[in-house]
């Protein structure tokens, strides 16, 4: 009992290992390619793994496209549910994304809601899309939390709130989404300054 527990890590450790060096080879080279135009045969053997490994993990070479998107996604959630529940909705959003792109890795992190991917292309449009759509719903219910903490007694009105809350946040990020895919070569220094003007923009109402 006492030596499968070791191999078990190990086997867990090497898995993730693995995992991580076919998701790094994937962001290089659809970063220097795009996607439409890297295999999986490129991606494997820049991971020095087999294709038959690939599809021990993943299903198609689009499966490696938001790794740090969706991690960060993550992050932001966790970091909003820990804000006061009295804070306004958009600051304590605000305040949230900008801890969790510390907590992921700076500023630079940003680069996350933009890889450098072939916005033409309907596959990758198409994860982006799901992939903001299925955080908008989870915020909803984060911000519904906070509402039910900050004292909401209408649950209607209070589920509305969570909804338009989420819906606006998760647009801001998406803005500067497309921003950033249209100007993919902006410094990493000015994108902090784009999430900021977003969220100012929503919070005057536009």
């Amino acid at each position: 009992m006492t030596d499968a527990l070791p191999e078990t890590g190990r086997r867990e450790r090497k898995k993730t290992a693995t995992r991580d060096a076919m998701r790094t080879a994937a962001r290089d080279l659809f970063a220097r390619q795009g996607v439409a135009a890297t295999s999986i045969e490129q991606i494997t053997e820049a991971a020095d793994v087999s294709p038959r490994t690939f599809f021990r993990y993943f299903e198609s070479k689009y499966d490696l496209l938001l790794p740090d998107l969706t991690a960060l996604f993550s992050a932001v959630e966790a970091a909003l549910a820990a804000r006061p529940a009295g804070e306004a909705p958009i600051e304590a959003f605000e305040t949230a994304v900008f801890q969790a792109l510390q907590q992921e890795g700076g500023a630079g992190t940003i680069t996350a809601l933009a890889p450098r991917l072939d916005p033409v292309e309907s596959a990758v449009s198409a994860r982006l899309a799901q992939a903001f759509v299925a955080w908008e719903e989870r915020l909803t219910g984060v911000f519904a939390d906070r509402a039910m903490q900050a004292g909401a007694t209408d649950p209607l009105q209070q589920e509305l709130q969570a909804v338009v809350t989420a819906g606006v946040a998760v647009a801001g990020m998406r803005a500067v989404v497309r921003l950033l895919r249209r100007h993919p070569d902006l410094p990493p220094s000015q994108r902090p300054t784009l999430l900021r003007s977003s969220f100012s923009m929503i919070r005057r109402g536009l």
